[in-house]
């Protein structure tokens, strides 16, 4: 991550480049959804800019480290209309 004009960027900027930065906006207390720029967010917070920045770096890093999980997929029973006419035809004995 290159934070070197980040800091000039407006908060909408910042959050569509990097993914974890809405989490480290919240923690602190800078609007995500605000449109001053990320040096005048963390002014207006108090915040030091320079830390903001680097906790998002860490964050993204963090973030690429992971391993990628696998896409989940549906699990298709072959036997399931089988399976349901057997159990009609099983309670249709039941009550012949």
């Amino acid at each position: 991550m290159r934070n070197k004009h980040y800091e000039q960027q407006t908060i909408n900027h910042v959050m569509a480049r990097i993914p974890e930065a809405g989490q480290v906006l919240r923690s602190y207390g800078i609007d995500p959804t605000s449109r001053l720029t990320l040096a005048q967010a963390a002014a207006a917070t108090s915040s030091p800019v320079d830390e903001v920045l680097a906790i998002m770096e860490f964050k993204a890093r963090r973030a690429a480290q992971r391993p990628v999980a696998p896409a989940e997929r549906p699990v298709v029973y072959s036997g399931i209309a089988q399976l349901e006419h057997e159990e009609v035809e099983e309670d249709a004995e039941l009550v012949a």
